[in-house]
Formats: structure tokens, sequence, C-alpha cells
């Protein structure tokens, strides 16, 4: 049918579903829900789809967190955007006060205004939805023809304001010809009413052809989209909203995650232990409840098969909906699903010489310009010097990116010192390491020490093993994993993609470039030297430390 109804209210019980609190049918909103019906059974719309809601509450969409209260009449989704219909059942009157009163059979009493209501609630509802969809309004007094427009505060809301006076007279099939030819225009009417005020020298022609490239008709899939967003189910896989937004998407930098919002091509910039995976997750999170579809690309596969955990055991939202990929230079636009709403590149520095760029441009034709998230830190790049990951940050920038730039580290906020060391390890101060924390080296040489200084790491008892994390310097993982499995299988292994979300209480070791992304409370780096050849892979292990590093050099 082309006007779907979310609720499916049985038509022979609809006095008895649409009603108050109260239980007294609500005639009003039952009229109007009428009229709705009337258009499918006249066969109004052949070529077009509508999505009607009755009684939408506000704190029921993803992005209100439940922190809004607000209860719309009704709201309709077509290819004009979002219409929300503010419904008075009973008469209304305005006094000299511009004070506002319903009144039915029972008596009179003060009521809201329903034109600054209905306007709260466009504005609401367009700080909620992070695309450019046109929102407009409606009010309606179906059984009320005495209230007039009147007045410099009232006299403009002519175009979006339908009451009995329209249809007195009228019989039913006009009544509903009438109705429909009303919601029908406010679209055009609204878009012009909106721009007016804003280009007041352009004709009406003119107004109509900017309207049309500030608020472009909807497409299938962004209808889609919107449906899935304002309409989410919420109950396939038995994930707890509340859970995910209090734990994943509320907690802390939320406010940075609302500025995302408006933003569909975000570049996000900064260090270790800044927050970057952080709001990957919570911009996953809440695009996932909002029921829509993306893609993650990573740089490594412990990063990949963490965050795959994190999304679809700990919270258990959709897999239908999401897939955790690398990023390689073989990975091709054709591999992405075309009804894709969002993509996000975790550690990005790590491919942009591998094509990225250019195959953001094909994902881009292909979805048409769907949202993406760059999040990416050039101090940690293996396979580029950082001159040339700056070239493109203001590539992106120039291409229109909204650049943010995370400066404040809140991995080892509690231990400066680790913070300390591993910014002398990136500014090639290395000396100060030894004469300032000379305390967090050691050296061994040989297979003695070597077997000496791992039995002390078992022993430690500050730390659980699952708490401590050995990073290899990758040159010498090959003797280590040697030494490991000679004499150390019952006590320490290789943290792999496989066993990396099942708890041990084995110590598990990598090497720092497969621990990017990655976090633990003791750090145990194993390098040859601190110097410029390994100032990589020791400044990203040192910076995955969150409460305690040892530097042990290996020779």
């Amino acid at each position: 049918m082309p006007v779907h109804f979310i609720d499916n209210y049985a038509k022979q019980s609809l006095e008895n579903v649409i009603v108050n609190q109260d239980g007294k049918t609500l005639f009003g909103e039952l009229w109007v829900y009428q009229q709705f019906l009337a258009f499918n059974e006249n066969k109004y719309l052949e070529d077009e789809v509508w999505y009607l809601k009755h009684n939408y509450n506000l704190s029921t969409h993803p992005a209100s967190k439940k922190k809004v209260e607000g209860q719309i009449d009704f709201i309709l989704l077509s290819k004009y955007g979002i219409l929300i219909l503010e419904i008075k059942g009973g008469g209304l009157r305005v006094d000299e006060n511009d004070c506002y009163f319903s009144f039915d059979k029972t008596g009179e009493y003060e009521s809201q205004n329903p034109f600054i209501q209905a306007k709260e609630y466009v504005h609401t509802l367009k700080n909620y939805i992070d695309s450019s969809v046109f929102v407009y309004r409606a009010i309606i007094l179906p059984h009320e023809a005495g209230f007039v427009l009147k007045g410099p505060q009232l006299e403009g809301y002519k175009d979006i304001f339908f009451s009995k006076a329209d249809i007195d007279g009228l019989d039913g099939r006009a009544i509903q010809n009438k109705f429909f030819t009303f919601i029908n225009n406010l679209n055009k009417n609204s878009r012009l009413r909106a721009l007016k005020k804003s280009f007041k020298s352009l004709n009406s022609g003119n107004l109509i052809k900017k309207a049309n490239e500030l608020y472009p008709l909807l497409n299938g899939k962004d209808i889609k989209r919107l449906r899935n967003e304002l309409f989410p189910v919420q109950s396939t896989y038995g994930y707890n909203p509340d859970k995910i937004n209090a734990e994943l998407i509320c907690k802390e930098n939320y406010e940075i995650l609302k500025g995302l919002r408006r933003n569909k091509n975000i570049i996000v910039q900064g260090g270790p232990g800044t927050g970057k995976t952080a709001l990957a997750i919570k911009y996953l999170a809440e695009n996932l409840l909002k029921q829509q579809k993306g893609v993650v690309f990573c740089a490594n596969k412990l990063i990949r098969s963490k965050l795959e955990h994190i999304i679809l055991n700990d919270y258990i939202l959709d897999p239908n909906n999401i897939s955790f990929r690398i990023f390689t230079d073989v990975v091709t636009p054709e591999s992405v699903a075309n009804d894709v709403d969002f993509l996000i590149f975790d550690e990005a520095q790590e491919y942009f010489e591998k094509g990225l760029y250019d195959f953001i441009e094909k994902i881009n034709a292909k979805l048409e310009k769907p949202k993406i998230l760059v999040l990416y830190d050039p101090d940690q790049a293996i396979v580029s010097n950082i001159n040339e990951l700056e070239w493109y940050t203001d590539f992106f920038i120039e291409m229109g990116y909204s650049h943010y730039y995370f400066d404040d580290n809140y991995r080892c906020i509690q231990n400066k010192s680790i913070a300390e060391v591993s910014n002398f390890i990136l500014f090639n101060e290395y000396g100060k390491i030894k004469s300032k924390y000379g305390n967090m080296l050691s050296y061994v040489e040989d297979l003695k020490s070597k077997l000496e200084k791992l039995k002390e790491i078992i022993t430690e008892t500050r730390f659980t093993g699952i708490e401590k994390i050995i990073l290899v310097q990758s040159q010498l993982i090959e003797e280590f994993t040697a030494i490991i499995n000679d004499y150390f299988k019952l006590d320490i292994e290789e943290i792999t993609e496989a066993n990396i979300n099942i708890p041990s209480n084995k110590i598990r070791y990598t090497s720092p470039i497969k621990y990017r992304g990655l976090e633990n409370d003791s750090i145990y780096l194993i390098t040859n030297e601190i110097k410029d050849s390994t100032k990589i892979q020791n400044y990203v292990g040192a910076t995955r430390a969150m409460a305690a590093l040892n530097i042990i050099l290996w020779k």
C-alpha cells in the first residue's frame, strides 16, 4: 500500500486504540488516521510510498538518549522529507495574553500553543537526524471551525494550518480530496515559507528552484535509511539500547559525537590514547541503533577481532548490519554492498598510500555519498614518513572533510611517566629515558638472563596475567617464540585473532605493530635498542600501556 501504517492498527478497533492515558478516544487523531486510510482506498498515491506513525515518542529515537520527552501526534515520512502533524481534537481559542485554551463537552482548560509545540518538535528532530532531510510541520483542528489566524503571530501560519472550516459543507469524498491536497501541498509551501525569510529578493520561480537545490527529494535509499532510523526494530537480536547508550555512546566525550552528526565526511587525527577508537565505537554503535548498515576497515587482525567482539558479542548488535574487514590495496568498491550507509577507517595512516582516497571516491559514487569516518595518527605510521602523511591531511580537508584533532591523552592519565617516555621516543630524546627513567629499563644479553627476566614477568604480582602483555619487536619475535615454546608454554602464549576475546590466565605476547589500537594495564616492551630504526615500534609499544611500562633491551 502507498501509505504504510507503522502501528498497523486494526480498522475495527481504532476507537479503542487511539486513546489518551485515561482510555478516552482521541477523536481528532482518529479522524486524521481515517483520512490516511482513505488515501489508500481512493488510490491517491499510486507511485509514492509514505510511512505514517501515530503517537511518536521523541525519547524512542536512538539519538535522544531518552533525555528529551515529547509526544508527536503523527509523523509522516515521504520523498518530501519528514512531516510532523500536531492535532487538536476539540475546540481551541487564544486570549489577549496569548494563552491557549482547549475545550470540549467537559469544559475548558489551558493548553500548549500548538504552533510553538510543533515548531519545537521540528528543531528537536532535526538535531537527532544526521542528514539534511527537510523537516516540516502542520497543525490540524478537524473539529474546530471557529479558530481564526489573526494577528502578526498567527497570520504567517495559514499554509500549515487545516481546520474544520476548510471542509464545512463537504461530503466524505470531497473532504478526503481537500485534506489530501493540503497534505500534498504542504512540502512545497513549507519549503517556500522557509526560504522567503532568507532570500527576500528572489521571485517565486527562483524560490522554487532554490528550494529544490537546498531540499532535494529523497531517493529510495534515503527513505529506507530514515525509516530504519525513525522506526527501528530493536528486538531481533536481543540487544539492550539502554545499556549501549550508557556504556558505549554516552560515556565520555559524548558531546564530540554529537558534533559529528551534522558532518558526513570526517577525519579525526590524534595520538595514542586520545580516544579515536573509543569514538569509532560510539559512532558505530549509534549508527547501528538507527538500523543503518556499515563497514569498519581496520589495519590489523587483532583490533578487527576486538571491535567485532565488542559490538556483536558484548552488546549483541545485529551482525547483518555491520562487517569488519582489513583494508588492503586489493580491496575494491565492488566488495562493499550497495545498501551500506556508513564506513569507518581505523588506523588509516597504514593505508593512505594503498589507494584509500581513490577507494573512497569510488565508494562515494557507488553509494551516493555515504557517511565516512577516517581515524589516523601519523606518529604511528609504519609505511610512510610523517611529512607525507600530513599532506594527506591537507588533501582530505581541501576535499571538504571536517577535521578534528585530539590532543588529550586518556590512556595513561594515572601514570604521567609513560606519556613522557613515549614522547622521548617520539622526539628522539633517547638519552633522557636512560637518565630520567632508568628504572623502567632492564638489559638481557644471554639465554640465562632472558629466562630469568621472563620468569620475573610471570611471577610479578602487581598485575594479573590478563593485565599484562609482552610486546616484542618484529625482528626479535622468532627468537622470542622459540624460547617460549621451549621453556614457558604453560605460562605465556601468543595473542591471535582467534584467542584475543577468550579469557586466559596466561600472559600473552605479540608485536607492537599487531597490537596497534589496543591497550593493557602493564606493558613489557622488548626491543633490541632505542634509536631511530626502532622508533615506530617502540613508540607504538610504549603507548599501549595504561598503568605500567617496562622496557627490556634484548641483545
